[in-house]
């Protein structure tokens, strides 16, 4: 599989649009396989859009391993087909952003879970590793209908499940460097022990994938 072109390797392509359809929850690529509806639980999930993937995603993804104490090979990425603000991806884009994945040989599961509380349903005793800006829009009520008892609930779920959420910081557009402890969390959120910050002496990266795309545009 790696190394391969995916837009022309039927496997993956039938797998998409099933996924696509609502009739499989995960696929991962995984060195030369195709893995459907197989979660592996007790990893580090990077998730992101991956537009373009680059080094700073690997950066934070090995920082993430190395505050945990866990070994390389626990590490993965996840690509949802889909976004709460941005709608679903077509089949074609999905696998073009694999591909970049399958090429490095890199693992990469590809989800239709828009929210992390329903990552945390596919990938138990896991931890998720966001930045900043995803950690403000995990705690963001208006994900959860507005409601700050359904949002607890569905962050109780998570850690029930044994997930945790590190966070890396982020540069914000006023060139501070935003960390957790810039995140307003209620004494009911603290009490959760749902999330952890990964020091900036451990990561810091300061680049992005928007800045990426418009050197290369």
């Amino acid at each position: 599989m790696p190394g391969t072109d995916l837009q022309d390797n039927p496997e993956a392509q039938v797998a998409l649009q099933k996924l696509l359809e609502g009739s499989i929850q995960c696929i991962e690529f995984s060195g030369d396989q195709v893995l459907i509806d197989q979660p592996r639980a007790g990893l580090a999930y990077l998730a992101g859009s991956f537009n373009p993937l680059h080094n700073g995603h690997r950066d934070m993804l090995a920082a993430a391993l190395q505050q945990l104490g866990w070994e390389r090979e626990r590490g993965c990425y996840e690509l949802s087909v889909g976004n709460p603000d941005k709608g679903v991806l077509p089949a074609e884009e999905v696998l073009r952003r694999v591909q970049q994945f399958t090429v490095q040989h890199l693992p990469i599961v590809v989800t239709h879970a828009l929210l992390y509380t329903q990552k945390a349903h596919l990938f138990a005793n896991s931890a998720f590793v966001v930045g900043y800006d995803t950690a403000i829009r995990l705690v963001a009520q208006r994900y959860y209908n507005d409601d700050e008892a359904e949002m607890l609930s569905e962050l109780k779920g998570m850690r029930s499940r044994s997930c945790q959420v590190l966070v890396a910081g982020r540069v914000d557009k006023d060139g501070t460097f935003r960390t957790l402890k810039d995140i307003e969390l209620s004494p009911a959120l603290q009490r959760l022990d749902l999330f952890h910050g990964i020091s900036e002496e451990v990561f810091r990266s300061d680049v992005s994938s928007t800045q990426l795309r418009e050197q290369t545009s």
